[in-house]
């Protein structure tokens, strides 16, 4: 059997006078086809015609000039163009619609807007909280393989002094419920509250003094991350994992030089010349 084509109808008239022309003189619109049924066409042909106009201005863009319509004798350039598709018998539009989130939960305009600033406040801190969970997981390999403790404390040490000329800038200008975000997308890739974190990685004394210290911003260092206290936060996460950033109309992640840049020490360097660092201060 021969294989099936789909041809590309160009209506220069107003869809309910139904003339169209079949045009071999352009290429095929750029974007994908959705099928649609029939009987919905008459409804939805105001928002599907508004939506296609968008499409009609990529395609004309790429055939500027030149070729005249039979039909208003005009140069093709001129018109507005809706793509349509031959489904068996039918001429049908052909749209690719944008995905939507459907929700059982009614959202006021302050849980709206509450929302809608969360969803900023992901986006911003994401990138520090995958690179922290890496740097976790890496010092817990390396200090897995040091025998001495004396040579994990130095590692530790350096680390963090590191950590803070690389990044003390960039995240003193987070804001508090920025930090808090960060906070909780570090303990969900970790899957431990972040007063453990700092127990593991420094001592309980500090532990204990950040959790007092967050307590005053409103942070409870010991509660970790639980996805059902924190559903707006973890839907929002999890669209962001499964579809990238571009899902939520931003091009790409704020861009970040210390991100970018910073390495893991190498332990060897660090831990011989250690001493050699303390008589150059």
């Amino acid at each position: 059997m021969p294989a099936k084509t789909t041809r590309t109808i160009i209506c220069t008239a107003p869809l309910n006078k139904g003339v169209c022309l079949i045009s071999n003189l352009l290429p095929t619109t750029p974007f994908n086809h959705v099928f649609l049924n029939t009987s919905t066409v008459k409804k939805t042909a105001p928002v599907i015609l508004a939506i296609l106009l968008w499409a009609s201005a990529n395609l004309m863009a790429q055939n500027p000039a030149a070729k005249t319509d039979s039909l208003r004798g005009k140069p093709l350039n001129q018109l507005s163009f809706l793509g349509l598709c031959i489904l068996g018998k039918d001429t049908i539009p052909c749209v690719q619609l944008e995905e939507i989130i459907v929700s059982d939960k009614k959202r006021s305009p302050e849980e709206e807007a509450a929302y809608r600033k969360l969803k900023r406040n992901v986006i911003k801190v994401y990138p520090y909280a995958q690179r922290a969970i890496a740097l976790i997981n890496e010092l817990d390999a390396i200090n897995a393989s040091l025998t001495r403790r004396r040579d994990e404390r130095k590692y530790r040490n350096y680390l963090e002094e590191q950590l803070r000329k690389q990044f003390s800038e960039e995240v003193k200008d987070l804001s508090i419920s920025q930090g808090k975000v960060l906070i909780k997308l570090i303990e969900r890739g970790t899957n431990k509250p972040f007063y453990d974190i700092v127990k593991e990685q420094k001592n309980w004394v500090t532990a204990f003094f950040y959790h007092n210290v967050g307590k005053s911003y409103g942070y409870d260092l010991k509660e970790g991350y639980k996805p059902e206290n924190y559903s707006d936060l973890e839907s929002i996460v999890s669209f962001l994992e499964q579809n990238g950033v571009q899902y939520f109309g931003y091009r790409s992640y704020p861009e970040s030089n210390a991100l970018k840049n910073f390495e893991m020490p190498k332990v060897n360097d660090v831990i011989n010349s250690k001493k050699k660092g303390k008589k150059e201060r």
